[in-house]
């Protein structure tokens, strides 16, 4: 099981949502947002230093 690299606050305008799904375009690697972290700022999900991007 692979981890996030890390996980960046970044004012960008949508928040995670519970359910979404993200993918890495480099390694491939996707998550699924299981729970709202609350966070006030909006975060950017980083892989291969580089952003997730959403997925259907």
């Amino acid at each position: 099981m692979q981890k996030v690299s890390s996980v960046k606050t970044k004012k960008v305008r949508s928040q995670k949502r519970t359910g979404k799904k993200y993918e890495c375009g480099i390694c491939g690697m996707a998550i699924t947002v299981d729970r709202d972290c609350g966070c006030t700022e909006a975060t950017e999900l980083i892989c291969c230093d580089k952003s997730m991007r959403p997925i259907k």
